[in-house]
């Protein structure tokens, strides 16, 4: 039997800052948050997951581990990879790829480039973000990677970071091949918060439902998203489709309402259709039923400590992490923090340095202790400075 509501938090952190305290995290309490959890929708097909994207909680689970053919949702690491080159300025969006003899051989959905072809970056980027291209994601995978075998490596380098116990990447695209090629919807999920959370603007590319490529030449090629969710589902804007025999029909999507975006992954699905039914059917699920509550914002200033011997009196502090919750819509007790911090701090502080915490109950139970961090230095004053502080406290 699938488990639903269980509100278990996924394996991606988001820590920006680092801290020296031994607790770091005291974790939710599942059970006890998922107690009044709805009855969750019949999903028919083999593996599928609902999360929460800001909190990383699962909302539904059915065979979330199964490693599974990807398909063309392999395609999603390829575009995380490629965002984080285009955010780094590795690469630009108006940069020319020229395709090699290996990235013009693929069949399958592509956009039937050849061998010595120059194409922006960007027309790139949407070939494979809305219509899935075969040669589109290897010419970008070689530009990137060096060669088409270093990209994959980065794949799953990228996998074992995310904690993506279950994937393994043999190939950029997802077409089945003599090497070992599998994920799962769990894995996937993880992978799509992280892609969200790290290049927002990567909906930019998976919500456009329709693009030209080489528009007014005589090849010029209509693109239309294979994902209809985002112009049959309010709020859906990604994030990616696949289907191979082997793998049924998958996509890992993500939609956001009124501030509260949720990703589902379907895997295996007979047909595109009941994919689609099913992935409706997770999202409007977790909508209807659950809300997202946003306690603190990572870096978000919270208070102000005072502080001895500083160039500085005061000190801004914040909390190390985003601290959001995930609840069931029928839940009726009220969420409320609680700043535990020093008494009085003497300079110097470092910044990230641990001057506090924060916790955070849902009625009179502890769910979330998250540490307090400096958010900016504090140095000790200087001989000089400290002679005149000294001389204007004596001849005011």
């Amino acid at each position: 039997m699938p488990r639903a509501g269980r509100l278990r938090r996924g394996g991606l952190a988001l820590l920006a800052l680092a801290w020296s305290a031994a607790a770091a995290l005291v974790p939710l309490e599942p059970a006890a948050l998922a107690a009044d959890a709805p009855v969750p929708p019949r999903i028919e097909a083999p593996s599928a997951v609902l999360m929460d994207a800001a909190s990383g909680v699962f909302l539904y689970e059915k065979n979330p581990h199964q490693r599974r053919a990807p398909a063309s949702v392999t395609k999603l690491m390829t575009l995380d990879l490629i965002m984080q080159a285009l955010d780094s300025g590795q690469i630009r969006p108006d940069e020319t790829v020229t395709a090699s003899a290996y990235a013009a051989s693929w069949g399958g959905s592509n956009l039937y480039m050849y061998e010595g072809e120059q194409l922006p970056v960007k027309d790139l980027l949407y070939a494979v973000a809305v219509a899935s291209a075969n040669d589109a994601a290897v010419a970008l995978a070689e530009k990137v990677g060096g060669t088409y075998e270093n990209f994959v490596r980065m794949m799953n380098e990228k996998a074992r970071q995310l904690g993506m116990r279950d994937t393994r990447y043999a190939n950029v695209h997802g077409l089945p091949g003599r090497e070992p090629h599998y994920t799962s919807a769990y894995d996937q999920a993880l992978l799509a918060r992280h892609i969200l959370l790290a290049h927002p603007s990567v909906t930019r590319y998976t919500r456009t439902w329709e693009y030209w490529v080489r528009k007014g030449q005589k090849n010029q090629i209509w693109l239309t998203n294979t994902n209809r969710g985002v112009i049959e589902y309010p709020g859906m804007d990604g994030l990616k489709t696949g289907w191979t025999s082997e793998a049924g029909f998958c996509l890992v999507a993500t939609a956001e309402r009124n501030g509260q975006r949720l990703i589902a992954v379907v895997m295996g699905a007979p047909t595109a259709e009941e994919r689609n039914r099913e992935i409706y059917r997770l999202l409007d699920y977790g909508f209807n039923s659950f809300r997202t509550v946003v306690v603190a914002r990572q870096g978000q200033t919270l208070a102000q400590l005072p502080v001895d011997r500083g160039t500085s009196a005061t000190l801004p502090v914040a909390s190390a992490r985003d601290v959001v919750l995930t609840l069931p819509r029928t839940e009726r007790q009220p969420v409320r923090r609680e700043l535990h911090l020093a008494s009085r701090l003497r300079a110097p502080v470092r910044r990230g340095q641990q001057v506090g915490r924060l916790e955070v109950f849902l009625g009179r139970r502890r769910v979330e202790q998250v540490p307090l961090l400096a958010a900016r230095d504090v140095p000790a004053p200087g001989l000089w400075q400290s002679f005149r502080t000294n001389w204007s406290r004596l001849w005011p």
